[in-house]
């Protein structure tokens, strides 16, 4: 019931089939600051929001790039020749 807002990033995993989450933002309306108590004062006391998440889980993302560049055999994407 808190959060107010969720983007998620999702990739296509060809092994599993269906779509991976790999990253996501959330932002959380006041209620995790109310229930800590945890304020900013101007004229009055105000609860901030927070905005948190995971926006790029590497594992995951490197995962789905490696299997769907899978053909009739292996080779690193061209995103990735230029590290390798």
């Amino acid at each position: 019931p808190s959060e107010s807002l969720r983007i998620s990033f999702e990739m296509f995993s060809s092994h599993l089939d269906c779509y991976i989450e790999v990253g996501y933002i959330s932002v959380s309306d006041n209620y995790i600051s109310k229930r800590l108590q945890f304020s900013y004062k101007e004229k009055e006391d105000h609860y901030p929001k927070i905005i948190s998440g995971t926006i790029l889980n590497v594992p995951k993302l490197l995962g789905c790039v490696l299997e769907n560049n899978v053909k009739d055999h292996f080779q690193f994407p061209d995103v990735l020749k230029d590290v390798f």
